[in-house]
């Protein structure tokens, strides 16, 4: 895998789980792979990475939106996306907490599991050879699916080895998605 991390310097950028991610008015998955390789230095996936620290082992690692911002208030609060990472299963299964918000009072929370795969693509055609070949090197980073935790969800989550498990939700004017500890394996 290249030299990127979710818990240290140099960081996946945000904006490359953001791609991933699924949409709030939509459902299922759009985006699933993203070569990091080619991706890391794009002009697509620009903007500072932020750090901070909001409890638990590993940095929240997010971005603010705020070029797009033209009054005092998205100054003040504007649209941003961040992960921080769970933990991974000895599969190499990663879990990352994410949350996304368009800059309102949301703050869209859920959980995203992914992995990395190594990949070739397509090499620059040459005209000297006329060879047209799969040599280029990518480290792909694949999303494996999402789970909605909720607008400001407030819980406990942890993983340990394959067992996933997520606390209730102790923020009391959201919906309560989750009521008690699920275990996924």
């Amino acid at each position: 895998m290249p030299h990127l991390s979710f818990d240290k310097k140099p960081y996946i950028p945000p904006k490359i789980i953001q791609d991933m991610s699924t949409w709030e008015s939509d459902t299922g998955d759009q985006v699933v792979e993203i070569d990091l390789l080619d991706s890391v230095n794009a002009n697509r996936y620009f903007g500072d990475i932020n750090v901070s620290n909001r409890g638990g082992a590993n940095p929240y690692v997010h971005t603010e939106d705020t070029l797009n911002c033209e009054d005092d208030r998205c100054r003040s609060n504007p649209p941003s996306f961040g992960y921080q990472l769970i933990g991974h299963t000895p599969s190499g299964v990663y879990v990352l907490f994410t949350e996304s918000s368009g800059g309102g009072s949301g703050r869209f929370r859920g959980l995203m599991f992914v992995s990395f795969e190594k990949d070739k693509g397509l090499a620059n055609y040459s005209s000297g050879t006329k060879l047209l070949g799969f040599s280029r090197d990518r480290w792909l980073i694949k999303k494996l699916g999402e789970l909605p935790l909720g607008d400001r969800y407030d819980g406990a989550i942890s993983l340990h080895g394959n067992i996933l498990s997520i606390g209730a939700d102790d923020y009391a004017p959201s919906a309560g998605f989750f009521e008690g500890v699920r275990n996924f394996v």
